[in-house]
């Protein structure tokens, strides 16, 4: 697969990691975003990826944007090899069976799906990522300190928590990962 193909099929899994989940017998992947900006970006690579996505705004389940395709083809890749699950996928969900190149885009898409950033003591920022379940917390964790940053991973409130503190790593992270979420742009490092 090409370079681009894959990072942009990384991303939207990691993103579906977070915000979306698959339905297995319509073969239906559905991302829900409550941003514009952000449903747009994931419209363009999705079509990049050869789809024809529909978007819908529900009125009823939470007042969400949400962006789906259908492929029994796509729903396999992203079990198989992103360890997604149908249904559910709260804590059934495994951590992905990617490596290099495909790992970046993955991560930034389940920040930009479940993370967020703090501003501590009106001077430091700090990134966060939460999740509940462990082994996905402790894949992403692993991933990050295997790219040299100190991060942390700590249980809160029956969820995990994956933190990057320190000002020159919450630099490198914002320039590192291909992060798409507008709520990025705020941090100012």
């Amino acid at each position: 697969m090409k370079l681009r193909k894959l990072a942009a099929e990384s991303y939207i899994a990691g993103l579906i990691a977070g915000d979306g989940h698959l339905e297995p017998l319509t073969h239906r992947t559905i991302i829900s975003t409550n941003n514009l900006s952000l449903l747009g970006k994931a419209k363009a690579l999705l079509r990049s990826l050869g789809f024809s996505p529909s978007i819908c705004f529900d009125k009823t389940g939470g007042k969400v944007w949400k962006i789906s395709v259908y492929s029994e083809k796509f729903q396999q890749t992203l079990v198989e090899k992103y360890g997604l699950v149908t249904g559910n996928k709260t804590v059934t969900m495994k951590p992905p069976l990617i490596s290099g190149s495909a790992e970046e885009p993955y991560i930034a898409g389940l920040y930009d799906a479940e993370g967020w950033y703090e501003l501590l003591h009106q001077k430091y920022w700090r990134i966060r990522f939460k999740i509940k379940n462990l082994p996905v917390a402790s894949w992403v964790n692993s991933r990050l300190v295997a790219r040299g940053f100190h991060a942390t991973l700590r249980p809160k409130d029956r969820c995990w928590i994956v933190d990057v503190n320190r000002q020159p790593e919450v630099k490198r992270f914002l320039r590192l990962f291909p992060l798409r979420h507008s709520k990025w742009r705020e941090v100012a490092c």
